[in-house]
């Protein structure tokens, strides 16, 4: 399901790219920089920036993307930076407090041009929480986006719901009786590589049909945002 919807999400990333007048493009929390690097070599000519708060990633993007600026930060966006388009990509996820969050997303606001694109591609659905990660509700950050003063101008929705029943029922069960292993990750690993597990878990995204639909928020899955800046940000 991972390659499968992040093929999907390359394909709509470009389709945005290209229909968005953007110079210069930022990656927030970029990680290994494996989306700029795509993005870059399909839209040469652009100003790339990577920021992240991870140094050992920051180097590791560095690599495929010789030619952008990268930024280690903790606090978002750096001062002074202005950009026609701001990407986030599975990041807001992992930062738990909505505190922490809203300032993030007013610095990017107030990154922007008037009128410049954030677009957010980010798990949604019922809310829920692990220590690592934090699921919210697709509305709440159209809400939060609004607040800061970018609005939605496009939304949609790429979910797996007959995998996702596939991965909470029979998954575990196959994981604990026909895969061997010391511990859950050594049978992650093992049922992972087996055929019959491969063909299920095919059968299932197969089943799925249509996995991009509109977003009405009573489906778990990854919301992608298109936003707009409005001409006046209020700065925190």
């Amino acid at each position: 399901m991972y390659f499968e919807r992040r093929s999907m999400l390359l394909g709509m990333m470009d389709t945005a790219i290209a229909g968005i007048k953007a110079e210069r493009i930022c990656d927030f929390g970029c990680g290994d920089g494996y989306y700029m690097a795509h993005f870059s070599a399909k839209f040469p000519g652009k100003q790339w920036t990577g920021i992240d708060m991870s140094a050992s990633m920051i180097e590791r993007a560095r690599i495929g993307c010789p030619h952008a600026e990268f930024h280690v930060s903790n606090d978002g966006i750096p001062t002074g930076k202005k950009f026609d388009l701001v990407y986030a990509i599975a990041v807001f996820a992992h930062i738990l407090d909505d505190k922490i969050l809203d300032k993030l997303v007013n610095g990017i606001a107030e990154a922007l041009r008037p009128g410049g694109h954030f677009i957010l591609f980010e798990q949604t659905g019922a809310a829920a929480s692990g220590s690592t990660w934090r699921r919210r509700p697709a509305e709440e950050y159209i809400s939060l986006m609004s607040r800061n003063g970018l609005d939605l101008t496009n939304r949609s929705l790429i979910a797996f719901p007959m995998h996702r029943r596939f991965e909470k029922s029979i998954l575990g069960w196959y994981r604990r009786y026909l895969c061997s292993g010391d511990d859950l990750n050594a049978r992650a690993i093992y049922s992972n590589r087996s055929l019959l597990f491969r063909s299920l878990s095919r059968l299932a995204l197969i089943l799925d049909g249509k996995r991009v639909r509109s977003d009405d928020g009573l489906i778990d899955g990854n919301t992608f945002y298109i936003f707009k800046r409005r001409s006046y940000v209020n700065s925190m």
